[in-house]
């Protein structure tokens, strides 16, 4: 058989803690009666959520933010009180939602969070943007959202916009097409090789870069390594000056001004 929690989260109806937790608390039947925790589903069974369970997981808030600079996306990198005053999810706010549309929208969802989401429990960052980075930053309750983005992200493409530097002490090959080249696949970090980038040059700019002068690329990574832009740039000679992600899979940015909000839809990723 297979444990209880991996089958549904196989269904796609909750993760697997989430399962957990629901198993726990009875909302999960095999075959008519309530599952066990750790128990294991015979081929065939029938496997269903309570009323209650069901409700639970149809109202998981799912936000999208656009992240201003020098906001913190989590709580684990908060490790000063003012880092903890700039934690991102502080602006999911009535104030900061895009419309009067996407509010009613929430509002609907979760009538007593007046708040806004800012209000409600279990809001984890799904994605994690650097501190000095902006863009696209998304906030779940939802466990099968969360691990598409982070488990599964190298089938969900990342898509930023960066602009660098030329370092002036670089004294490597000076040649926009080999840098380029070997962002898309030559890299390695942390003794591994990274997966192919697509990346594409968004300046005019063709040849060579002065030192100081600054070039603005497309970069769509599959994968999310620690600072991982920031560092492939660094090995062929170039410092980021400004990094906004602007998509995560077909979700985009589009709408939103810096430090608003809205609520999304799973399938829109």
């Amino acid at each position: 058989g297979t444990h209880i929690n991996k089958v549904l989260s196989e269904l796609g109806l909750c993760s697997r803690r989430e399962a957990d937790k629901l198993v726990e608390r009875g909302l999960v039947l095999i075959d008519g009666r309530r599952a066990k925790t750790g128990e294991k589903v015979s081929v065939g069974a029938k496997v269903q959520l309570q009323d209650e369970a069901w409700a639970e997981q149809q109202s998981k808030v799912n936000v999208v933010l656009f992240k201003p600079p020098n906001w913190v996306s989590q709580n684990k990198d908060a490790v000063t009180e003012r880092d903890r005053q700039r934690l991102a999810v502080r602006l999911l706010t009535r104030d900061n939602c895009a419309t009067e549309t996407a509010w009613n929208d929430f509002a609907r969802l979760r009538p007593h969070a007046k708040e806004g989401p800012v209000a409600l429990k279990e809001m984890a960052c799904a994605g994690r943007l650097d501190f000095e980075s902006s863009g696209l930053l998304i906030f779940t309750q939802d466990g099968r959202v969360a691990r598409t983005i982070i488990e599964e992200g190298g089938k969900l493409e990342k898509r930023y916009v960066v602009e660098v530097k030329r370092d002036a002490g670089w004294k490597g090959p000076n040649v926009i097409e080999w840098a380029v080249s070997k962002l898309r696949n030559g890299i390695s970090l942390d003794g591994a090789k990274l997966q192919e980038a697509d990346v594409r040059v968004k300046s005019q700019k063709k040849g060579r870069v002065a030192p100081g002068e600054t070039l603005k690329l497309e970069i769509v990574l599959r994968e999310g390594k620690y600072r991982q832009i920031r560092r492939m740039c660094e090995l062929v000679g170039f410092t980021v000056t400004d990094l906004q992600r602007v998509a995560v899979g077909r979700l985009t940015v589009k709408g939103l001004e810096e430090g608003q909000w809205r609520l999304f839809d799973p399938r829109e990723l």
